[in-house]
């Protein structure tokens, strides 16, 4: 039928009335076989539509024999089609719980359990679902075959909680969620009075994305919207995009295993996700994620801008996560990685938190991006801030950072720490692996107020440094630039045969240069109190050349272990200048305490007098052991201070000349000069030993064996109580390497 419509003319809307046995024809109708008393109706068809609609007649269409349906054409069965006017109102509407299921092709309903008839549809341009009351749940398959005008779902009353379900149907499909609408494949499905959507994509096929943006909303008290993937191996993605439309609103965000909750707006539920990524878009937002055990997380805070403290910011809760570890990748680019969690990708963000400490790692041999290498660290406040070749790249709390590491590259790496604002370095310390270049990678140390600085040097390249407590740890290094305004400054050396040269930095004014064999040549100032050197535990040489004319601090170098080497040229040879006597500063020596240790001062040149305080010059330590004396039968001396008879009252033959008596024994020496008020003071006595020493010696003509007083060679001063010279070499000859 053409409806009684004029060519071209648009049909806005058709509804179907099914004829059932309810149904009837207007009209009183006459008796087929009269006196039957059965009446056959004709004219007008009637609906049964509790009378919401006004009489139809039924029009046979343009080809049929008869203008219209009539008591000979009647027939309750067939579907008959009327053009009826709009209704005079809704009309009282029966509300049940439907459950309607849409596809590209059919729509399926059942009402409170009961299934209605599937109605089968095609060719049309928009669908509309109207479920009205009850608590309904509708389902839309995704797909491109939709009508291309969109699908609309009203759930009429918003607290009835009605949920639609939007099933994506193929791999790699994306579906967005704007607005009140839902888009796919070019197909779009709207909805009012909807509270609750879930989005499902577990059907097979990997790859597929879900996208909500910020002013996607629902209605109702308890809004909802849950997104759920395949889970493993299908890689199913969310996209929370809160930078679309572009909004410098303030976000605050938590995102967890189970959901991502935007204040102020929905809770977005995620099962059986690969990724889920977080756009927060231009405002300082906050955002706290928890690691999920199977989800990575993106996070992206837009342009950072580190200008702005603390700008977009994300803090880790780390409860339950093992070996928590933060890469920085880039400027506010960092990746966290857990043994027991998946990882999270920041993007853009300005600082970062924890509720407990993480190890750090930025590497310019991972990130090119990084470019030539010139990292400093340093602190703002309460965060930590690492920069690369000027740009920020990384804003942490300190309560968030435990250790962190830095790696270099091929190029000339440098690592600044900065003091001038405080410790920069964490409570786990700093690793600097400078990389492979072999000629200028350099670490330097700036600020003030520092109390201690104590280098350490392990081999050629490899050492530590620390300040204050606080610890570096280092690798590759070719040279240390240490400006810190320090009270004392210290090295210290633990390899063995070390070759160690203090000297003045003439290249850089106002600084004195420490070289060596096993550690990077180290440029300091001068402490403001005491500087200390300590040679490595094996056979060392430390030299003292010179220093910057600026070092007034109080110096002291010891040998430790081994059989240590010292010499101090006081003729200026290491000089700037080459001053002659350029030591105007307190020297204290120790040599270690092994018997080879030398001390050499090469002093020829000097035109004033000076001072040398030497300790643990002791040839034996500490004060003579019970029984070590050497034991020859009837001449044993016994070192109690007495010359007694059957001692060494002279210098028997046995200790005169000639090895030792046992290779197990020791031999023990003591005696005593001469003071001052007594005979030939300071003289030269020559006496049956040939010893020839300067001092007189109280008993002739050789020394006594006592523990107190006494000089040996008369060179070395004794403290006059437990002193004793201690040969342990077995094969020493007094007479003929020795007096």
């Amino acid at each position: 039928s053409d409806f009684g419509l004029a060519a071209g003319a648009t049909i806005d809307a058709v509804r179907y009335v099914h004829m059932t046995a309810t149904d009837r024809m207007a009209g009183p109708g006459l008796e087929r076989t009269v006196g039957s008393g059965v009446l056959v109706a004709e004219g007008f068809v009637l609906p049964e539509d509790n009378g919401a609609t006004s009489q139809v007649r039924p029009d046979p269409g343009a080809f049929a024999s008869f203008a219209q349906y009539g008591n000979s054409t009647l027939d309750p069965d067939p579907l008959y089609f009327g053009v009826l006017h709009a209704l005079a109102s809704a009309g009282p509407l029966v509300g049940g719980n439907d459950v309607v299921g849409v596809t590209a092709t059919t729509v399926t309903v059942s009402t409170d359990g009961t299934a209605r008839p599937t109605i089968a549809y095609g060719d049309f341009n928009t669908l509309q679902i109207r479920t009205r009351g009850g608590q309904d749940q509708v389902s839309v398959a995704m797909s491109a075959a939709l009508p291309t005008g969109g699908v609309s779902i009203d759930g009429g009353d918003p607290t009835d909680a009605d949920r639609l379900t939007l099933v994506g149907t193929t791999g790699g499909q994306t579906i967005a969620l704007s607005g009140s609408s839902a888009s796919a494949d070019g197909r779009s499905v709207s909805f009012t009075g909807i509270e609750k959507v879930t989005v499902d994509v577990t059907a097979p096929g990997a790859g597929d994305l879900v996208s909500v943006d910020r002013t996607f909303a629902l209605p109702g008290n308890s809004p909802e919207l849950r997104i759920v993937g395949g889970g493993a191996g299908q890689t199913d993605r969310l996209l929370v995009d809160l930078a679309t439309p572009a909004s410098s609103a303030v976000d605050q965000v938590a995102l967890d295993d189970v959901s991502v909750t935007v204040t102020g707006g929905a809770t977005i539920g995620h099962a059986g996700l690969a990724e889920v990524e977080l756009r927060t878009g231009d405002g300082a937002d906050a955002v706290r994620v928890a690691p999920s055990t199977t989800t990575t997380f993106t996070i992206v805070g837009g342009t950072p801008s580190f200008l702005s403290n603390p700008g977009d910011r994300v803090t880790f809760d780390l409860a339950g996560t093992a070996d928590p570890l933060l890469s920085v990748t880039g400027i506010g680019a960092a990746t966290f990685t857990s043994s027991n969690r998946a990882a999270v990708a920041l993007v853009g963000v300005d600082s970062i938190g924890a509720t407990s400490p993480m190890d750090a790692t930025v590497s310019a041999a991972a990130n090119p991006n990084l470019g030539a290498d010139a990292f400093a660290l340093a602190r703002n406040g309460a965060a930590d801030e690492l920069s690369v070749n000027g740009p920020l790249v990384l804003r942490i709390d300190r309560t968030a950072l435990d250790g962190l590491t830095i790696v270099g590259s091929s190029d000339d790496d440098e690592l600044t720490l900065d003091y001038t604002a405080g410790d920069p370095l964490p409570a786990g310390g700093v690793v600097f692996l400078a990389g492979g270049q072999t000629t200028a990678d350099r670490l330097r140390l700036v600020g003030p107020n520092i109390d201690t600085v104590a280098h350490r040097y392990d081999d050629a390249t490899i050492g530590g440094v620390t300040i204050d407590g606080s610890t570096l740890e280092y690798a590759d290094l070719e040279s240390v630039v240490d400006l810190l305004d320090a009270q004392h400054r210290n090295f210290a050396f633990t390899s063995n045969g070390n070759d160690v040269l203090l000297a003045d930095d003439g290249a850089n004014p106002g600084r004195s240069l420490l070289t060596s064999n096993h550690g990077p040549p180290t440029s300091f100032v001068a402490p403001q109190q005491t500087m200390r050197l300590e040679a490595g535990p094996g056979d060392d040489v430390v030299t003292l050349a010179g220093l910057d004319d600026a070092f007034a601090a109080a110096l002291t170098l010891r040998g430790q272990a081994g059989d240590d080497r010292i010499y101090i040229d006081d003729n200026g040879a290491g000089t700037a200048g080459g001053s002659v006597d350029w030591i105007d500063f307190p020297i204290f020596i120790d040599g270690g305490g092994e018997a080879e240790d030398r001390l050499t001062v090469e002093d020829s040149s000097s035109m004033r007098s000076k001072t040398y305080s030497i300790s643990n010059v002791n040839l034996g330590g500490t004060s003579a052991p019970a029984g070590a004396a050497v034991d020859v039968p009837g001449s044993s001396p016994a070192v109690d201070g007495v010359a007694s008879p059957g001692e060494w009252d002279d210098v028997s033959t046995a200790f005169d000349s000639g090895p030792r008596p046992a290779p197990s024994l020791q031999t023990i020496l003591h005696y005593a000069f001469l003071e001052a008020n007594d005979a030939l003071p300071g003289s030269v006595v020559d006496d049956d030993t040939n010893n020839d020493l300067d001092g007189g010696l109280p008993v002739t003509p050789g020394p006594n064996f006592r523990e107190t007083l006494g000089r040996f060679g008369g060179a070395l001063d004794f403290n006059g109580s437990t002193d004793f010279a201690w040969f342990q070499d077995p094969s020493f000859n007094v007479g003929a390497e020795g007096s």
